[in-house]
């Protein structure tokens, strides 16, 4: 799952201007597993959720991935 989180630095105070909600820190992307709920580089999908790729390889034997 992708969830979303405010990493303002408050450029204001640092004497920097702020850009508001067009900011790219304002909404940050993260990446966190289904399965495990740890943070993941990368997620792929499997059985319809977003597995980290530790948890695809620990629960299956044999695993075929689409590039």
């Amino acid at each position: 799952m992708v969830k979303y989180t405010d990493e303002c630095v408050d450029c204001k105070y640092m004497g920097l201007p702020c850009y508001g909600r067009s900011c790219s820190n304002r909404r940050v992307p993260h990446l966190y597993c289904d399965k495990c709920k740890r943070e993941a580089d990368i997620l792929r999908e499997c059985n319809g959720d977003q597995w980290c790729e530790e948890c695809i390889l620990k629960e299956f034997d044999e695993v075929e991935i689409d590039e």
